[in-house]
């Protein structure tokens, strides 16, 4: 009896650790759960960061008016990220137009590829 218990008590411990892991941003593709600290275009002055999209949209027609977040994202490893320094965690990514990011709202973004959206962290259900 006291064998069961330990291990139905284990199993609720471990199970409130664990979140649902969502395939369609998978970290192994490169996504990250991250939070807008900024919201600017083409021109803002965004801190430095180790990976910008901005500077694969230069030259590209009507690129003055996309909108762009500075996100700050959750990054695991003691290892530095794209030649930053190892506590900076940040990317600037394009905005979506259908995506109304605002500062403070968390995020999925692909650390690796600009040519994937920003997408909209789905609250837990």
């Amino acid at each position: 009896m006291q064998t069961k218990l330990m291990s139905l008590l284990m199993l609720v411990l471990l199970g409130g650790c664990s979140t649902a892991y969502d395939t369609s941003h998978p970290y192994e593709g490169n996504w990250r759960i991250g939070q807008v600290e900024e919201v600017g275009s083409a021109t803002a002055a965004f801190p430095i960061t180790g990976f910008d999209c901005r500077r694969d949209a230069a030259g590209v027609p009507n690129s003055g008016n996309v909108r762009y977040a500075y996100v700050r994202f959750e990054f695991s490893g003691g290892t530095k990220y794209m030649n930053s320094i190892p506590k900076q965690r940040h990317v600037i990514v394009t905005i979506p137009d259908d995506l109304n990011a605002q500062e403070g709202e968390w995020v999925y973004v692909n650390i690796r590829d600009c040519s994937q959206p920003m997408a909209r962290l789905k609250p837990a259900r």
